[in-house]
């Protein structure tokens, strides 16, 4: 009789385990589902270095970040770099530039598509910065301190040369290298 009670009760204590570890399963929520990339990145997912961007989820599917129409963007001031060298891109995901109060560092930076531009202010004033003859773009680094961008450059110009005018300081030439070339 006693094997029988205990058998009855290693039954029972099993039976409920596993139908609580079964509700527990069931009451969770499920992760939502993700549909695009602003979602993949959300959700904490790696950013993959290409151009457009690339999420990858935890499942492997992958996916690609939507660019602003062309015709949003500044267009290049020329094609070429009046400095005549620029420093080449490196393999960083971030591009750093500094304002002095002479001349920017470096003169002419490459950059390519998806980068992010970081700037410097060495100098004791905020500078005012922008791109395009029209400033559409406009952005201010304090005194002795730093702006990233947020978006990646290419999201804002055209492939070409384009000088980071300033005010009061003058700002290097950034040339946006279109994808596929150094």
């Amino acid at each position: 009789m006693n094997k029988r009670i205990a058998l009855i009760i290693i039954v029972g204590v099993v039976v409920v385990g596993s139908g609580f570890a079964l509700w527990r399963q069931l009451g969770q929520k499920q992760p939502k589902a993700i549909t695009n990339f602003e979602e993949c990145v959300a959700a904490g997912n790696p950013i993959l270095e290409s151009y457009p961007r690339r999420c990858q989820a935890k499942d492997g599917q992958t996916f690609t970040e939507v660019i602003s129409n062309a015709s949003d963007l500044i267009p290049a001031d020329s094609e070429s770099p009046a400095a005549g060298v620029c420093v080449e891109p490196g393999i960083q995901n971030t591009i750093r530039v500094e304002i002095n109060a002479d001349v920017p560092s470096p003169r002419c930076q490459k950059i390519l598509p998806g980068r992010r531009l970081l700037v410097i202010n060495n100098t004791d004033k905020e500078v005012s910065l922008w791109f395009g003859q029209e400033e559409k773009f406009s952005f201010t680094v304090p005194a002795q301190g730093r702006n990233m961008l947020e978006q990646p450059i290419s999201s804002l110009l055209a492939p070409g040369v384009h000088v980071l005018h300033g005010s009061p300081y003058q700002g290097p030439e950034i040339w946006l290298v279109a994808e596929g070339t150094r």
